[in-house]
């Protein structure tokens, strides 16, 4: 039986320029940090450079939702 990695298709410069551009054409809101769809866009090459580095090499930190604490809402 083979094994086959998801994490390289996640991190496939195609899969993250796709998804880019499917998050610009739904007008997506801006992230935690504030940064628009339209400044990430600004400097894509180096954006996309770094989120594949990050990913490839397991050192990618996501931020935490807006919105808080997720486990309060529950208790």
């Amino acid at each position: 039986m083979k094994y086959y990695s998801l994490m390289d298709k996640v991190y496939s410069r195609n899969n993250l320029e796709q998804s880019y551009l499917a998050v610009r054409a739904n007008r997506g809101a801006p992230g935690i940090d504030g940064q628009t769809v339209d400044a990430y866009g600004e400097n894509l090459k180096a954006e996309l450079d770094t989120l594949q580095l990050e990913l490839k090499t397991g050192t990618y930190k996501p931020k935490p939702a807006q919105g808080g604490d997720t486990q309060a809402r529950w208790k």
